[in-house]
Parts: C-alpha cells; structure tokens; sequence
C-alpha cells in the first residue's frame, strides 16, 4: 500500500493538527520500531532507574537518616537523569530523522537509514541545543528583570486598580515571552534542512513564523496544551502508586509496584512524546512553502522532468 505525504505544501492550522495525527497513526508501528532501536534502551534504562529511585525514596521513613542510602539514591538519581538525558535526545533527533527519511524515500523508512541520520547529524543537534540553552538563558534573564520592573510597578498601582493589576501584567510578560520564545521551536528545522549557522537559523526561525504568525502561535500552543494533558494522562499510573504507597495501601507490594507504575508511565510517555515533535515539523514545511514555495518548485521541476523524459 503507497505510504506517502507532502510534508512541502501550505496547511492552515487545522491541516496541520489533523495530519500530524494521521501521520502518526499511519506510521505508528514503523516510527516506533525506528525510535526504539534509536533512543529505546537508554529509554528503557531510564525508566528501570527512574522506578527503583521512586521506589527507594518511597521506602525511606520521616526518622531514617542513613549516609549511605543518601549517597546511593544520589548516585541513582545521577544516572538516572544522565540516561533520560541522553535517551531524550535520541528520541528527538529520531523524530526529525525518521521524517527525513520518510520525504526522501516516499514513505519507506528503514532503521538503518534513520540511524545513519541520527549518527551524522548528532553534532548539528548538540550544538543547536547548546546554542539554544544560551539563547533561552538571555531571554529569561531579561524577562526576569523586565517582569520585576513590571510586578514593581502594578504592586505599586495595587492599592488603585487592586489585584487584576498586577495580574495582567504578569499574564502580558508571559504572553510575550511565549510569543518571543515560539519560533525557536523551528530552529531544528532549518538547521537540519537548510544547512544555515545558528544564529542565521534563529534568525531565519523568527522570519518563518513572522510569515504567519497566527498559524504558528495557534499550532504551537494547542500542541503544548495536548503534551500537558498527555502527560497528565500518562504520568496517572505513577501517581497513583505514589500515593497508594504513601498512605500504605501497597504494604509490602508498594517497591514491586512503583517500580511496574514507572514503567507503565514511561512506555506512555514514549507513545506520547513524538506528537508535537512531528507537528513542528508540519508547521515549518507549511511556513517555509508560504514564504519560499520551495515544495512547489521542486514539483513543477518534476514535473518537467517526467515531459522530458517522455518526450525521450
């Protein structure tokens, strides 16, 4: 059965919404696969590590005070943040190489060829993700020092106009550090696509969303909302036990069972992580195509190709 989608053609926010889900359903089984040999066993390691933390510090009673269980759950705690560390950037770089795979081979994607992907652009993604930890760090310091001159001056103002104040004018910061922080979303995309230097890539980023800024503001944010609630949903089998462990409904079940909850919400967390990812990458295909038309150039000049060829 033909797999393919162009990922290259102008989608307003409901195309986008739509096909990121249909893509993911469509290839649910092969993305998968593909994420699962990339990013799966340090994933996998992760959630085992994760559950047997959660599991140690559920065991530790309000008068245990023991150096060497302090020191190992630091240590476990280490390498448990090392490992998801590591597994989330595999899984997002397999993500955006799995989509890459998928344009340029018409929708068949081996686990090779995604892998090679990975291996050779991991650099590109290392520095951008160093890169935009600095840029977020200059944002929010900025906005830190805006947002205590504003809280400063509605506190001020409190006393006339009361607590929406100071409400309001915490809600415009976060509003414009949103708005100023959303096309940093696309920066992946270009750098991988477009073969630009960081800063060109931001820079070409915030010309991408400019070009349509309602669309990227409403994707953006519908896709944040949907993660939040997904991640509620996954992260409920985990809680339970917390709590179920907590007030000592588990009794001697409660180690076994933190541990099995940890690991349910992690295989939920893996299912769910993929869904904004590949919706960015429906976002930046449709802003470039608005502002280059570069998938309709390059069908036009396939078609021409296919004349010639049958003129031949």
């Amino acid at each position: 059965m033909e797999n393919r989608m162009i990922f290259r053609r102008t989608r307003n926010s409901g195309e986008i919404i739509s096909d990121a889900f249909s893509f993911i359903v469509k290839n649910f089984a092969s993305m998968y696969k593909v994420l699962l040999f990339v990013a799966g066993p340090f994933y996998l390691a992760s959630m085992v590590a994760t559950g047997i933390l959660k599991a140690e510090f559920g065991q530790i009673s309000p008068g245990f005070d023991s150096g060497v269980t302090m020191a190992h759950n630091s240590g476990l705690f280490s390498i448990t943040l090392l490992l998801g560390a590591v597994g989330g950037f595999f899984y997002f770089s397999g993500v955006y190489q799995y989509i890459a795979s998928f344009m340029e081979n018409d929708g068949e994607v081996t686990v090779r060829d995604t892998w090679s992907r990975v291996k050779k652009n991991a650099w590109l993604f290392v520095k951008t993700f160093i890169g935009l930890i600095f840029v977020l760090f200059a944002m929010f310091f900025v906005f830190a020092i805006a947002g205590g001159i504003v809280v400063a001056m509605t506190a001020a103002l409190a006393s006339i106009a009361g607590f929406w104040s100071v409400f309001i004018g915490m809600l415009a910061i976060y509003f414009l550090l949103f708005c100023l922080v959303m096309p940093l979303s696309l920066v992946f995309n270009v750098r991988m696509y477009e073969k630009s230097r960081f800063f060109a890539s931001v820079q070409k980023a915030y010309q991408l969303a400019s070009t349509n800024w309602k669309k990227s503001f409403i994707v953006v944010l519908i896709f944040i909302g949907l993660q939040f609630v997904f991640g509620v949903i996954s992260s409920a089998p985990d809680l339970l036990a917390m709590f179920g462990q907590m007030g000592g409904l588990l009794n001697e079940y409660g180690r076994a069972v933190r541990i099995i909850a940890s690991f349910v919400s992690g295989i939920l967390g893996f299912i769910q992580g993929a869904i904004t990812l590949v919706a960015i990458n429906f976002l930046y295909f449709s802003l470039s195509e608005e502002r280059d038309a570069t998938g309709l150039m390059d069908r036009i000049s396939d078609i021409g190709k296919t004349e010639e060829e049958t003129s031949l």
